[in-house]
């Protein structure tokens, strides 16, 4: 399908339309606890690792929810690969 500059134009100016709207909303992770499932033991460098990203990760969720970092150790990080699955 050819588009002209006419549907370009009409289409570009429906999004910037509606997308103030979408800020609008309340956030949805706002007030909310996010479990931040790290599959490995405490202490290794996989769980450093994953503390050093759940602290910085609210700033780039919108609602900026309090990440909770969990431990599941066991069978070589599946057992914290399942808990994040069956969640």
């Amino acid at each position: 399908m050819n588009f002209g500059l006419r549907e370009v134009l009409a289409f570009c100016s429906l999004i910037f339309i509606a997308a103030p709207s979408f800020s609008a909303e309340r956030q949805f992770y706002q007030g909310k606890n996010v479990n931040f499932v790290i599959n490995f033991a405490a202490g290794g460098p996989t769980d450093i690792e994953g503390r050093i990203v759940a602290r910085h990760l609210p700033k780039h969720i919108a609602g900026q929810p309090v990440i909770v970092p969990q431990n599941m150790a066991g069978a070589g990080g599946v057992t914290g690969s399942v808990a994040a699955h069956r969640s």
